[in-house]
This record gives structure tokens, C-alpha cells and sequence, in this order.
């Protein structure tokens, strides 16, 4: 086409330069992108109800021990330990009632024995709880009778035992969930500050691209990789700004970096990086003064990956194919959310026990789907391959549990390997 022509030369040496560069291998491409990517700064406080799925942009302390007081653990009775004398059955004269709420303060001081239900304050004179189902009444139910006399303490939770006052109950860089929202609440807390959104922009390129729900022409297909990274993306951390795909026009795809780059913590693109007449990306990105700091990844799938900085805006190039663009995700443009949005812990693959094996081994970390099929003697998950691999297969993912990182080996796979699995979801969902 006439408006590539300009570019044919420039598009030969890109290519010719890139297939000369020798592949990154996974973990010092992961160590250079955490090194590349400077944390937000920006932060704001919320209201506890408006922090799910933000990040904790400071330590947060508890301004209260909890338990507040000493309480009950269970139904029962609360006793004076010396009041308990001779041979069993002790019994003692019951002279109060506490529940949850009440002020224990209200219970004589001289008092040896009363009722007290779990959760309820205990007055400062009481050494154990004793259950009910240990207790006999008398008929008037004034008189408490014990079989045996308890250990000092039992049944009893002592303020601060949870958590101490003053203590770091959550971390900075945490992303909140439903168990910091409750704590945070238990220790009276209406607001935590959390890090401003991550301003992520998603530009997809390529001819070929059509919207679902569009008549489809010959030779198109359906943008399958922008509805599954708006869906990755589409969490509270984030704002997004979806551009419209592109075509593969060099000067088209230039502008829309330039104007995305400019303001934007997180330039995401997919397809056009790999070094064919009509892949513009890498052009693009170098005519923005933008830096590449890896351009090619020692992935199956997902060699054609790289990232770098365009001026303030980091950029991650993903492959277009979409299981490609999927693993390239997984691996790179999360990790570079994560350490934008400052969060304290990145996720980290699981063990698996290989239930398979492979012909041949690989030069590239070759990551497959995979689903549990059972449990190994050490209580690893074991894991089998489906799907015949490619990077534009779809469907070996619906029915996978995760992807497996096959190693870089001349043997291949045999049964029984240890081998890096990175679960979709987790037994509990937050």
C-alpha cells in the first residue's frame, strides 16, 4: 500500500536489528520492568465502604487493642478461683449477668461467681469462665455448681490478643479485600488513604480487527484481545481508557501512542510487534523518543513481547494472538500495575506435579493450560496438559485451571515433574 512505502526501508532494518537481538529470559525481564517503573505518589483518603479493590497507600494502625476488653469466649460463668474451695462439686452463689454491651462494672465487687455470655466484658475480679454445658443449677438457679475447678485464664480473651493497640494491621501497598475492610472497621477506622487510579490506556491495532456483532468481511476477525483486556482490566485501581483499534498505518498508530503516552501511567497495546512489513509498534514507540528496555522474550508464546517508557508513560507491547496476548499480560502488564500501583506482594506461581510429558524439550519457557486432575503423595495439585498449544487456541483455556510453565530443557517433560503453576483462581475469591 502507497502510505507504508515511506517505511519499507526503515521497516527491513527494524526488522533485521530485532531478529539479531539475542531473547530475555522471564526473570531478568520481570527484575528490569520492576526496576523501570517508578510507584504512584498521588493518594487520597476514602470512606471504608469506597476502598474494595484500591491500594493502601500508607501503613494503617490500630488505635484500639482488639479485643477492646477481656471477654468471654464462651456461655457460661465467670468465677473467683480462691472462691472455690474443698471437694467438688464447688458451688457458688450466682450474683450478676453480663452479656455482650454490658458495663461489668455494674457486678458487685465482691461477687464470686455470675452469668456471663460470649463476647461479654468480664469484670476485673474473674480468673476463668467455666462453659455451661460444666455447670449445674440449683432449682432456684442461684447457686452455680462445678465438677472441677478450671485452669487460671481458661475460656478468657485477653485485650490486645488479636491486636496489640498502636500495631500495623495493614500494610502499605495491600490491595483491599473484605478481610482489611473488617479489621480496619473492628479497629474504628471510616477512611483509609489509598493510591490515586492507575491511568491505564488499551489501543489494539491491526486491519484485520472487527467489532463482535459486526458483519465480518473476508479476510477479518473478530478484536477478541481488547473485550478480554477490558475485562482484565476493569478493577477499582484502575481507570481505563479504551481507544477505538487502529489500522495498520504508521502515522495513524504514531499519533494515537503520542496522544496516549502523554497522559497515561500505563500505555497497553496489542498486536503489531512483531517485525513484519505491517507491524508499526516498535516504529511508532521510537519516533515518540520512547525507549524499549526488552524487545524480545524468551516466552512461548509471546516472543514478540517488549516494553519500555514513552517520556513519564510506561508501555507494554503484547503479541496479538490472543493466547500470546493473554500470557503477556499475566506476566508483564500486571506486574507493571503492580509495582505502579506500589503493591506490597506480586503474585507468585504455586508448585504443580506434571501428569504428563513432552517429546521434546524446548529453548524458550513455554507455558501451556492446564487442569487438577488429582493430588500428588505430597499434596501438590498433579496437572494435565489439554489443548495441542498455538498461540491464537482459545479453547484449551476455557477448560483449564491454570497455565504451566514448561522449562527451558533438552529432555523435555516427564510425569511426576515439579513445575511452576499459575492457578486462574484461588479456593476463595476476595
Amino acid at each position: 500500500m502507497s502510505n507504508h512505502s515511506p517505511h519499507s526501508c526503515c521497516s527491513a532494518c527494524d526488522r533485521e536489528d530485532v531478529e539479531k537481538l539475542p531473547l530475555t529470559d522471564l526473570n531478568e525481564a520481570l527484575e528490569r520492568m520492576a526496576n523501570l517503573v517508578q510507584p504512584l505518589n498521588q493518594a487520597k483518603k476514602l470512606q471504608l465502604g469506597k476502598t474494595l479493590g484500591r491500594i493502601l497507600a500508607e501503613d494503617v494502625k490500630s488505635a484500639i487493642p482488639l479485643p477492646v476488653s477481656n471477654n468471654s469466649a464462651v456461655d457460661g460463668y465467670a468465677v473467683r478461683l480462691n472462691a472455690m474451695q474443698g471437694e467438688p462439686p464447688y458451688s457458688l452463689p450466682i450474683t450478676g449477668r453480663v452479656a455482650a454491651g454490658d458495663n461489668p462494672e455494674k457486678i458487685a465487687p465482691d461477687s464470686v461467681c455470675i452469668r456471663i455470655l460470649t463476647g461479654a466484658s468480664l469484670p476485673d475480679w474473674a480468673d476463668a469462665v467455666i462453659m455451661q454445658e460444666d455447670t449445674t443449677l440449683s432449682e432456684d438457679e442461684n447457686q452455680a455448681s462445678f465438677p472441677f475447678i478450671p485452669e487460671k485464664n481458661a475460656n478468657i480473651r485477653f485485650s490486645g490478643e488479636d491486636v496489640p493497640k498502636g500495631s500495623v494491621i495493614i500494610e502499605k501497598g495491600a490491595k483491599i479485600d473484605t478481610r482489611h475492610i473488617a479489621i480496619a472497621a473492628a479497629s474504628g477506622l471510616a477512611e483509609l488513604t489509598v493510591t490515586r487510579p492507575i491511568r491505564v490506556a488499551l489501543l489494539a491495532t491491526g486491519s484485520e480487527l472487527n467489532q463482535p456483532g459486526a458483519p465480518l468481511p473476508p479476510g477479518g476477525i473478530y478484536d477478541s484481545n481488547t473485550p478480554m483486556l477490558v475485562a482484565l482490566l476493569s478493577q477499582p485501581h484502575i481507570d481505563l481508557t479504551l481507544h477505538r483499534p487502529v489500522k495498520d498505518d504508521f502515522e495513524t498508530i504514531q499519533s494515537s501512542i503520542a496522544s496516549l503516552a502523554e497522559d497515561h501511567d500505563l500505555l497497553l497495546t496489542s498486536g503489531g510487534m512483531s517485525v513484519s512489513d505491517e507491524d508499526y509498534i516498535r516504529r511508532a514507540v521510537a519516533a515518540e523518543a520512547g525507549n524499549f528496555e526488552v524487545k524480545k522474550i524468551r516466552l512461548k508464546p509471546g516472543k514478540p513481547l517488549g516494553f519500555g517508557r514513552i517520556k513519564d508513560c510506561i508501555f507494554v507491547g503484547l503479541p496479538g494472538n490472543p493466547y500470546a496476548a493473554l500470557v503477556g499480560y499475566l506476566l508483564f502488564a500486571q506486574a507493571a500495575l503492580s509495582h505502579i500501583a506500589g503493591m506490597a506482594n506480586h503474585p507468585q506461581p504455586l508448585k504443580g506435579q506434571a501428569a504428563f510429558s513432552t517429546a521434546k524439550g524446548g529453548k524458550r519457557l513455554e507455558f501451556v493450560p492446564v487442569r487438577i486432575i488429582g493430588e500428588s503423595p505430597d499434596g501438590l495439585p498433579k496437572l494435565e496438559k489439554i489443548g495441542r498449544g498455538g498461540s491464537a487456541r482459545l479453547r484449551p483455556l476455557i477448560n483449564a485451571d491454570g497455565l504451566a510453565a514448561l522449562p527451558i530443557s533438552a529432555e523435555g517433560v516427564r510425569e511426576a515433574d515439579l513445575l511452576d503453576f499459575y492457578p486462574f483462581h484461588s479456593a476463595f475469591e476476595l
